[in-house]
């Protein structure tokens, strides 16, 4: 158990939210688990909008009466029919169409035919682009659900007139969540009109839409059916089924930006291990626990964290991720790397003591970290892959048994 001291008993609950978006990140909880336990990683692609796609094409450049050799369609699933008079129709009439419906309904006309694929895939992408790099040049804050209660005591800048207002009327009885339906209580309708104090966190917990994390995002939004359409394109899969690889460069060095004040931070110097960097996303300590550790506020000093977090000096701020060699864009920046990185291992070394290091690499040795940065724990197989990997005897000796 960490080291820390705990106030009555009860952590307070931190959730980092953009409240000029009303929008909150689909997370809350203690500010030890966020910062030490990996549930920050997913927030870089919040920051981070896209900046690759392979083989990008306008519709509009697209020739629909390309063969489908060129399409990489399985060939054995090629049947040559008379060409569709929808396919005579002008470009500008497909985008109409595509941008009217929803990504599973794009997917699925995409294969009704392997000439329009090529179509639905641009317009798919697209789709996918848009839930990420959302929170990119947006001021941010981390509120605690024990901060003084109504009342505006946040930093400057941070409620627009409208949410201040908002803030100062408080929360109704019996409200629910986002989206949800008022709670009705019989014969004690005068209680409903009531209205109670609250803060920038209860708030955001009952009236901010929570994003989702962005693989559920991008990878739940089709769902692809054992038989769905006549034609099964070889790169249909990739495409529903994205990776941050065709977002984004991952040869290129990529830093954090303070949009606010112009400072920036670099990836190789905060991570833990050089190998643990894939393009913007960092394991174990990234840009996502720096945001975390610079933007909570709250009143209270007691966050379960060795080390003064409460009233983040970036509270407010807004923030982007984005490849080094943006900063060529104009202006003048701060290269605040070497500073960030020792507060990182300052507040580590408080938490866990001087082998810091060592638990925190041990303690995420056992699990795995898909693409997009969530986390979970490794199977049995992945146990023994591992282990064998690490052993003297070699992968294959490993697994041989012993006479």
């Amino acid at each position: 158990m960490d080291a820390v001291d705990m106030r009555d008993g009860i952590p307070e609950v931190f959730c980092i939210t953009a409240p000029c978006r009303r929008e909150r990140f689909d997370w809350e909880g203690k500010i030890s688990t966020v910062l030490f336990y990996g549930d920050a990683s997913s927030l870089v692609f919040l920051l981070a909008k896209p900046f690759i796609w392979e083989e990008e094409d306008e519709p509009e450049t697209m020739n629909l009466a390309q063969d489908a050799s060129g399409l990489g369609v399985e060939p054995q699933a090629i049947e040559y029919q008379p060409r569709s008079p929808i396919l005579e129709m002008p470009h500008e009439i497909y985008g109409c169409i595509f941008e009217t419906l929803d990504v599973q309904s794009i997917f699925n006309f995409g294969l009704t035919c392997q000439e329009l694929w090529p179509v639905a895939k641009y317009f798919i992408k697209s789709r996918f682009k848009k839930v990420l790099g959302i929170w990119a040049g947006v001021p941010l804050i981390c509120p605690g659900c024990d901060h003084p209660k109504g009342e505006n005591s946040y930093p400057t800048g941070v409620l627009s007139s409208s949410a201040e207002e908002e803030l100062k009327k408080g929360l109704r009885v019996g409200e629910p969540g986002f989206s949800g339906q008022m709670f009705h209580i019989p014969g004690h309708e005068e209680i409903v009109n009531r209205y109670y104090k609250t803060n920038l966190f209860r708030l955001a917990i009952k009236r901010y839409r929570m994003l989702p994390l962005v693989d559920d995002a991008v990878q739940t939004m089709i769902e692809v059916s054992e038989t769905t359409g006549p034609y099964r394109p070889k790169d249909m899969f990739r495409i529903v089924r994205p990776t941050p690889a065709m977002f984004y460069p991952l040869n290129e060095k990529w830093i954090l930006r303070n949009l606010t004040t112009r400072q920036f931070v670099r990836a190789e110097a905060i991570a833990l291990k050089p190998e643990y960097i894939q393009g913007p996303l960092i394991k174990i300590l990234g840009f996502g626990e720096v945001i975390i550790s610079k933007t909570c506020w709250s009143d209270h000093g007691d966050t379960w964290v060795n080390y003064p977090v409460n009233k983040g000096p970036w509270a407010g701020h807004s923030f982007d991720v984005v490849p080094l060699s943006k900063l060529k864009d104009g202006g003048i920046w701060e290269d605040i790397s070497l500073n960030i990185a020792a507060e990182l291992r300052r507040m580590c070394r408080l938490q866990y003591g001087d082998d810091w290091f060592e638990k925190l690499i041990h303690r995420f040795e056992r699990k795995c970290m898909d693409p997009w940065g969530r986390w979970r724990e490794e199977t049995l197989w992945e146990t023994f892959q591992r282990q064998a990997k690490q052993s003297s005897q070699g992968f294959f000796g490993f697994f041989r048994k012993k006479n």
